[in-house]
């Protein structure tokens, strides 16, 4: 499988910006990793949208959006910047598998896929990565702080 960096920053997959992990959650039944997974995304971002939920697979995928607001600057005309990314949550053996992908860049009311998105500058589009590339960071640990490490009542 080939794997690089778009821009030195946002992993590939076949060509694709791609963010995948596997968490083992140790001694847990399928239903409660994913009744976990699920609550995650009903509570992580009150965008989110769940077109597929199936319990008995364990399977679950979210639509989820990143928004970036850039600074003005000298070298920079700054904006909003919106991302919109498909989540896939697949649970089983105790694991789950999380997967980003089909990032898409708003741009001028339009969406395009992450890896024909650039702006001006190199370094404008490789500043705007390391933002994005944190705050999906960020998405996958909250995912597994409340999945793996799930707090019960």
């Amino acid at each position: 499988m080939l794997e690089d960096k778009l821009k030195g920053i946002i992993p590939l997959t076949e060509g694709k910006a791609a963010y995948t992990q596997t968490v083992d959650c140790g001694n847990i039944t399928l239903t409660e990793l994913f009744r976990r997974s699920r609550l995650w995304v009903a509570i992580a971002n009150e965008e989110n949208q769940v077109p597929v939920s199936d319990k008995e697979t364990g399977d679950l995928v979210s639509y989820g959006t990143v928004t970036i607001n850039m600074p003005r600057s000298e070298s920079s005309a700054g904006g909003v910047y919106s991302f919109r990314y498909t989540l896939i949550v697949e649970c089983a053996n105790r694991k789950y598998r999380s997967s980003i992908r089909h990032i898409l860049v708003q741009q001028n009311g339009n969406f395009a896929p992450i890896e024909l998105f650039n702006l001006k500058s190199e370094q404008e589009t490789k500043d705007l990565f390391t933002i994005f590339d944190k705050k999906i960071s960020l998405v996958l640990q909250d995912l597994e702080q409340n999945t793996k490490d799930y707090k019960a009542f």
